[in-house]
């Protein structure tokens, strides 16, 4: 029963997910350095909008799925001591991987972008 869930959760968000990530791609094929500066930094922005708008929405799965996965691991009386170092070690390392991602690569990429087109 956990690996179902847990395969439900993955899953489930998988397909919008995918979707995200094309309108992420569409909005940064509309920047190009033969187009104004003015309509770079507006797409520039969108896509800063578009991240930080993921990472909100990264941050409420990740407690809700954190929420529901402790819910039905309770709720299963046998449960074995690998499901709880899967959830004691997957949290922290997904939570670690996520602040790297948004903090180190997108926003220092994003920010980057934003000062050469102002200058």
């Amino acid at each position: 029963m956990f690996w179902n869930i847990v395969v439900i959760m993955v899953g489930v968000p998988a397909i919008p997910t995918l979707a995200w990530y094309f309108i992420k791609i569409y909005r940064l094929m509309k920047v190009g350095m033969n187009k104004s500066v003015k309509s770079n930094l507006f797409y520039i922005s969108k896509y800063n909008i578009q991240v930080k708008r993921e990472q909100i929405g990264n941050v409420i799965y990740m407690a809700i799925a954190f929420v529901l996965l402790l819910f039905f691991v309770f709720v299963d009386a046998t449960v074995y001591s690998f499901m709880w170092l899967v959830i004691a070690c997957g949290i922290p390392i997904v939570l670690a991987k996520s602040y790297w991602s948004y903090k180190k690569v997108y926003q220092k990429n994003i920010y980057s972008i934003q000062n050469s087109l102002e200058e």
